[in-house]
C-alpha cells in the first residue's frame, strides 16, 4: 500500500507515456513530478532497452543490488525479466 496516494487528473501525455511504458508503482508515482517522470522513463529506457551490457548480466547486476539493498520491490520487479532473459 502506497504512504502517499498515487494522483488523479493525469495530461493525456502522462497517461500515454503510462500506458507505454507500464504503469509500474514507481512510475505511477513520480506521476506527480510529471517532468521527473518523463526524465526517469527515457533513462530506464536507455539502460534496460538500449545499454551495451549483456541482459544476463544487467539483470543480475540488478538482483544483486536489490539483494543488497534489502529492496524488495526492485528484487520482485526483476525477477521475472531475469528468468526471460
Amino acid at each position: 500500500m502506497a504512504r502517499v496516494s498515487y494522483p488523479s487528473n493525469l495530461s493525456p501525455e502522462i497517461t500515454d507515456l503510462l500506458s507505454r511504458r507500464g504503469a509500474l508503482n514507481v512510475m505511477r508515482m513520480m506521476a506527480h513530478a510529471p517532468g521527473v517522470m518523463t526524465a526517469y522513463s527515457q533513462l530506464g529506457v536507455t539502460l534496460l532497452r538500449k545499454g551495451k551490457l549483456d541482459p544476463v548480466l544487467r539483470e543480475l547486476a540488478i538482483l544483486k543490488i536489490g539483494l543488497l539493498c534489502e529492496s524488495e520491490y526492485e528484487w520482485h520487479q526483476h525477477a521475472s525479466i531475469a528468468r526471460t532473459v
